[in-house]
C-alpha cells in the first residue's frame, strides 16, 4: 500500500512539473532580433527551436495515432554532398532556410520545397592561397561543413569557412555586408556553427580547437557588421596560461551558443585547449575558459560568470552540448552535457552549481566528479610511451546532435554511446601557428562490457532515467519530441523514424538513403504539419574512428538532401 501510495505521489508531482514547464514554454518571452521575435506559430525560428534549447515542437497534428500515415511531402537536393548536410534548417513564416557545405545557402518554400534563392560563397582568398600551397576550403581541417545559420527579421547570417561573417538579404539572397573576422589564412580556423542573434548583436565562436591558435568570441553590429567586442577564451593570468602557450592554446567555441532573453545572458561552451592530449609540460596551468562555458553579456562581451568542467583537460573533453532552461523550486536552471559523460546543472542566474550526474555508463578518465563541486578526483592521464585506455572517447558519451527535452514528461531524450579511446601521447609536436596541435596516437574501441548505444529518457537535472532504448549502432543525429508525443530520430545508415514518446516503441520507418547527423525541426506551412530531416552522414569524427569500431562506417553513403514529410490522408 505504502508503495502504491508513494508512486502516485511521484507521479502526481512529476506529471505537475511536466506541466508547469509547457506552461512557462507557451508563455516565453520575445527574442528581440529573431524573425517574428522568436514566437511566430508553426515557426523553427532559432537553432534548438526556442532560447530554451529544448528541439521540441508544440505542434501536435501529427500524433502517435496517426504517424503511420506519414508520407514523403518534398525533397531538397543542396547540390553539395562532401560531409553530408550537417545543417539544422531554419523555418520562419512557410520558408525554409539551411546552409550546406562549401557555405552554400538556400530558402526553399516549406510547403513545396520549391527553391526561392540560393547564395554561394565565394572563396577567393583560399583559392589564392591553395596556389600557394597552403589550405583552401577543401583541405582546411574544420571544412566544407556548416552546421546552421540564424534568420533575422531582415537578415540571414552566416559564418563561413574563410573566417567571415556575411548577412544576406532575407528576402533575395542578395549579400548586405560582408566582414572579416578570423584570419584563416594564418589560423587555419573558421565558422562551422550558426550565431547567435542576441538583439541588436550577432554573435559569433569560430571552430579551431585542435590547432595552435587562439579562440575568441566575437560581437557584431547586427545592421552593419561592425566588430563590437571580442571575449578571448583563453584566460589572461599566469594560473592559466604562461604567455608564450596563450597565444596557440586553443579554447574555440566551435558550437553555437545560446541566448537568454530572461537574463539578458549568452552562454556559450568552449572546447578543448591546445595541443590536445597534453602530457603535462606544454601548456602548464587551469587553462580558463578552455572546456568548460562562459557567460557574457550581448552587449558588451563582458564576463558574467563561468564554469571550467575539466581544468588542465587532457582528454579532449570540451564543452559542447546544448543547453536546457527549466525551472524547479523557483530556480532558473540551465543542464548541459560534457564530452566527457557528465551533465553539469546550473543556476543560470549567478552560475551557480546545482548538480553534476554521470551519463556515462563507462566513464574512467576520473574517479569522481564531485556532485556538489563539480571538482575532479583521480585523474587518469594519458601518459607518454605507454598506451592508456579512456572512456568516453573523443567522440564523447554523445557528439553535438542535440538531445531533446519534452515539458509534457519533463524528460530530456538525448543519444549517448560508451566508446573508448586507446591513447599513447607523444612528444616533440611542433608549437607553430596553425598546425595540428595533437598529442597522442588514437584509436577508437568498444569497451570491455559492450554497453550498446542507446536512446536515454532522463530528468535533466536529478539524471533519473525513465527508460532506454539500445541500438546495434551508434546514431549521430540529434532527436526531435513534440506535442504529438511523437520521438523522431534518423540513424547512420539512412532510416528515420517515430518513436513512441512514453516508452519508446518505434511507430514509423522510412529508408532515406543515407544517415542523418544534425537536427531534425517541425513547421507549418499552409496550416499542415511537417517533420523535415537534414540527410547525409556522417562528419569527421564518425568517418575518422568509427571503422575501427564498425567497418561499416568506412563505406558509409555519402549524401546531402532535405526530406519534408506530412500526413497522407
Amino acid at each position: 500500500m505504502i508503495k502504491i501510495i508513494l508512486g502516485s505521489f511521484f507521479f502526481l508531482f512529476f506529471n505537475l512539473l511536466a506541466a508547469d514547464d509547457h506552461e512557462k514554454f507557451k508563455n516565453r518571452i520575445a527574442m528581440p532580433g529573431v524573425a517574428n521575435d522568436g514566437l511566430g506559430q508553426g515557426d523553427w525560428p532559432v537553432y534548438h527551436g526556442s532560447y530554451k534549447g529544448w528541439s521540441f515542437s508544440p505542434l501536435k497534428k501529427i500524433t502517435s495515432k496517426n504517424v503511420k500515415n506519414l508520407g514523403t511531402a518534398w525533397m531538397h537536393q543542396p547540390g553539395k554532398i562532401k560531409m553530408g548536410l550537417q545543417s539544422t534548417p531554419i523555418a520562419v513564416d512557410g520558408v525554409i532556410y539551411y546552409i550546406a557545405s562549401y557555405n552554400v545557402v538556400h530558402a526553399v518554400d516549406g510547403y513545396s520545397g520549391e527553391q526561392l534563392w540560393k547564395y554561394t560563397h565565394e572563396f577567393s582568398e583560399l583559392k589564392n592561397r591553395s596556389v600557394d600551397q597552403g589550405f583552401d576550403e577543401n583541405t582546411l581541417l574544420f571544412s566544407p561543413y556548416s552546421r546552421g545559420l540564424a534568420v533575422g527579421n531582415e537578415y540571414i547570417f552566416i559564418g563561413t569557412l574563410d573566417g567571415q561573417a556575411v548577412a544576406l538579404d532575407r528576402k533575395t539572397g542578395e549579400v548586405v555586408w560582408q566582414t572579416k573576422v578570423v584570419e584563416t589564412e594564418t589560423c587555419n580556423c573558421n565558422f562551422t556553427s550558426s550565431p547567435v542573434i542576441a538583439g541588436n548583436m550577432i554573435v559569433y565562436g569560430p571552430a579551431g580547437g585542435e590547432l595552435f591558435a587562439k579562440g575568441s568570441i566575437y560581437g557584431l553590429d547586427a545592421k552593419s557588421g561592425e566588430i563590437v567586442w571580442q571575449f578571448e577564451t583563453l584566460r589572461d593570468h599566469p594560473d592559466s596560461w604562461l604567455p608564450e602557450h596563450r597565444e596557440t592554446g586553443g579554447g574555440f567555441p566551435w558550437m553555437g551558443g545560446q541566448y537568454d532573453p530572461e537574463l539578458d545572458l549568452l552562454y556559450f561552451p568552449v572546447g578543448n585547449p591546445a595541443p590536445d592530449f597534453d602530457d603535462g609540460d606544454d601548456r602548464p596551468g587551469d587553462n580558463l575558459y578552455t572546456s568548460g562555458i562562459v557567460a557574457l553579456s550581448p552587449k558588451t562581451g563582458e564576463l558574467k560568470w563561468y564554469h571550467q568542467q575539466v581544468p588542465h583537460d587532457v582528454w579532449d573533453y570540451d564543452a559542447s552540448g546544448e543547453f536546457i532552461f527549466v525551472e524547479r523550486e523557483g530556480k532558473r536552471l540551465m543542464s548541459t552535457l560534457n564530452k566527457n559523460g557528465y551533465v553539469y546543472v546550473y543556476n543560470r542566474d549567478e552560475g551557480k552549481l546545482n548538480n553534476v550526474w554521470k551519463l556515462s555508463q563507462t566513464a574512467n578518465w576520473a574517479k569522481e566528479v564531485n556532485p556538489k563541486t563539480g571538482a575532479i578526483t583521480g585523474r587518469n592521464e594519458p601518459k607518454p610511451g605507454t598506451e592508456t585506455t579512456i572512456c568516453p572517447w573523443i567522440g564523447g558519451v554523445r557528439g553535438w546532435g542535440p538531445g531533446s527535452f519534452n515539458p509534457k514528461t519533463g524528460l530530456w531524450y538525448t543519444m549517448t554511446q560508451d566508446y573508448c579511446n586507446v591513447l599513447e601521447v607523444v612528444e616533440g609536436i611542433e608549437r607553430k601557428t596553425g598546425a595540428l596541435g595533437w598529442n597522442a596516437m588514437t584509436t577508437a574501441v568498444v569497451h570491455e562490457d559492450k554497453p550498446a548505444p542507446r536512446l536515454v529518457a532522463a530528468d535533466p537535472i536529478t539524471g533519473s532515467i525513465t527508460w532506454q532504448k539500445e541500438f546495434e549502432t551508434p546514431n549521430f543525429g540529434g532527436v526531435l519530441t513534440t506535442a504529438g508525443d511523437l520521438i523522431f530520430y534518423g540513424t547512420s545508415f539512412g532510416n528515420v523514424k517515430a518513436l513512441d514518446l512514453s516508452n519508446g516503441k518505434e511507430l514509423w520507418n522510412f529508408n532515406v538513403g543515407s544517415g542523418n547527423r544534425s537536427g531534425i525541426i517541425s513547421y507549418l506551412a499552409k496550416g499542415e504539419q511537417f517533420i523535415l530531416f537534414p540527410i547525409g552522414c556522417c562528419g569527421m569524427v564518425p568517418a575518422m574512428f568509427m571503422p575501427s569500431i564498425d567497418p561499416r562506417f568506412s563505406q558509409i553513403n555519402e549524401g546531402a538532401l532535405l526530406v519534408a514529410f506530412k500526413l497522407m490522408n
